[in-house]
Order: structure tokens, then sequence, then C-alpha cells
């Protein structure tokens, strides 16, 4: 299981994906069990025969093992999607720090202007400075937001992917899982032929 800190700062749609992580890492350990209940529980059963019972236990194999690679896709797309969340999330963060350090310029050259009269050459020096970086980091700015669009694009994409993998995974877990049932039904079926 992923384990996540309470207070982490990424949206609701980090925590869905989470939650559905740990769904399949549950799913997984169902599977298994149901793996090994199905495989004590066929060594003594007489209503299949040898040769169904090694074609359904080949079948069972199979798509266990495709349900395992999807599940690693599953968790590698995760893992991408995640980390764009987080460079994405830096990007805002950095966004918002120059924001704030404009706001705080402006105010400054704002005063400064108000007693333009009574400045001296160096005051003026001060306030094309001051107007110098508030250009800059208005360009700044404009770069990273374009890479903030960028990265929300990404993300975008690679829910996307991660969500065709989990369908995917979840048709195969469908189909382990009515492997799995097939026996049981075959079994009242010769319960109730018994009676």
């Amino acid at each position: 299981m992923v384990n996540v800190p309470e207070k982490h700062r990424y949206s609701d749609e980090s925590s869905f994906i989470l939650e559905n992580l740990n769904l399949a890492n549950d799913l997984r350990f169902k599977i298994l069990r149901k793996m090994s209940e199905s495989e004590t529980s066929d060594v003594g059963s007489d209503v299949e025969s040898e040769s169904e019972f090694i074609k359904r236990q080949t079948e069972q194999e199979k798509l266990f093992k495709d349900f395992c690679e999807w599940r690693e896709k599953s968790e590698k797309a995760f893992d991408e999607l995640f980390e764009k969340y987080r460079q994405r999330d830096g990007v805002e963060s950095t966004l918002l720090q120059l924001s704030k350090m404009v706001k705080k310029k402006e105010k400054k050259l704002e005063r400064r202007e108000k007693t333009f009269a009574e400045m001296a050459d160096g005051q003026r020096m001060e306030i094309a400075e001051i107007k110098d970086d508030i250009k800059m980091m208005g360009e700044i700015m404009k770069v990273k937001q374009s890479e903030k669009g960028q990265l929300d694009q990404e993300a975008k994409v690679l829910r996307k992917r991660w969500k065709d993998v989990c369908r995917h995974q979840n048709k195969l877990e469908e189909e382990l899982n009515s492997v799995y049932e097939k026996p049981k039904r075959s079994e009242k079926n010769a319960d109730e032929n018994a009676k």
C-alpha cells in the first residue's frame, strides 16, 4: 500500500488516484488468496478431469500474469502522473512567490514615485532598477505560466493513460474472477446431480 501523509498539498485528483491504487493492491491480495483457495480445493475434486484442471490452471496463470503486468503498468502510469503533479505544484509555488515579489516591488515603486519631486539622482536610478526588476519578473512569470500550462496538459494525458490502464486491469480482474468461479459452479451442479 502507498502511504500518503494526511496533509498533502496535492489536488483531490491525486487523492482519488492514491485511493484507487490502494484498492488495486487490496484486489491483488484477494486474487492471490482466491488462487491459493482454488488450488487447495481443486486437489481433491473429482468434478473435472485432469486435462480440464490443467487447462483451467494454465488459463488462471496466464490471466494472473496479464493482470500483474497491467498492475505494474498502472503503478508506473500513476508514478509518472504523481511526478507531473509534483512538478506542476512546484511551478505553481514559484509563480505565487514571483507574484508576491512583484506586488511588493510595485508598492515600493508607487511609494517612491509619490516622492519623486524631492528625489536625488541616486533615488531615480533606484526607481529605474525597481522598474527593470518588475519587468524581468513579469517575463519570468510568463515563462512559468507557460510551463505550468504545459505540465497541466501532460498531466491530463497521463491521467487519461492511467485510467485506460486501470480499465484494462479491471477487465482482466473480472476475467480472472470468472475463471475462479467456474469450478465452484460445476461442483454445485455435481452435488445437485448426486442428490
